[in-house]
């Protein structure tokens, strides 16, 4: 067996030696060491003072189960806007992304299940990082349920929440408060889970920005 799969021929090469397998032509120097600006980007910060709607914000619940992960306790479907899935075009929307264990999704409930807290949904609640689609958003709080501080005091220190952002991580048991704008742009909006397995499983939704 050991001679089998090697050149016979003239050219061939030797173990470990050399062969050329590209050319490269160097018609301009530059430096490797650009300028670094004198200031860096100011970012304003958005409050619940800026917002269209402080006391209700736009659910984003999430529900997991076997073969089906949601938002908002629906499935991905074209032209299936919830109510507060509409959102006014040139506003600053309040949002709130949550584990809704309870299975309801779509409202502005405490997102707490039933008699049977420990359901199937709960045992397996894991993190999911949700992304929004259209302009960036700002994360304004964060909060833990009682059941899960232990677990995300190992973890939260790491989380970094300052300047503008397309996607956050939402824990087990947390709640996470966002400002995002809406301006300008009307027409459908994704947001979904950036676990390619659970889009493909249903956590996905558009929202319709009019």
């Amino acid at each position: 067996m050991g001679g089998m799969g090697m050149s016979h021929g003239a050219d061939a090469l030797a173990p470990g030696s050399e062969f050329e397998i590209m050319r490269f032509q160097i018609t301009q120097e530059t430096s490797d060491s650009p300028a670094l600006p004198h200031q860096l980007s100011v970012i304003e910060r958005y409050t619940l003072d800026d917002v269209a709607n402080p006391g209700k914000p736009v659910p984003i619940a999430i529900s997991e189960g076997p073969m089906a992960m949601l938002l908002n306790g629906r499935p991905y479907a074209m032209d299936d806007f919830l109510p507060e899935e509409r959102i006014p075009v040139n506003t600053l929307q309040l949002m709130e992304i949550f584990h809704n264990h309870g299975g309801e999704g779509g409202g502005h409930g405490s997102g707490h299940g039933g008699s049977g807290g420990m359901n199937m949904a709960a045992m397996m609640s894991m993190a999911h990082p949700i992304h929004i689609h259209e302009q960036p958003f700002q994360i304004i709080s964060r909060s833990m349920s009682d059941d899960g501080q232990e677990a995300y005091a190992s973890v939260h220190e790491g989380l970094v929440d300052s300047g503008w952002k397309d996607t956050v991580l939402v824990l087990p048991g947390e709640r996470v408060r966002i400002i995002k704008p809406f301006r300008e742009f009307k027409g459908r909006y994704m947001m979904h889970c950036h676990n390619l397995e659970h889009e493909d499983m249903g956590m996905m939704r558009d929202l319709l920005v009019e």
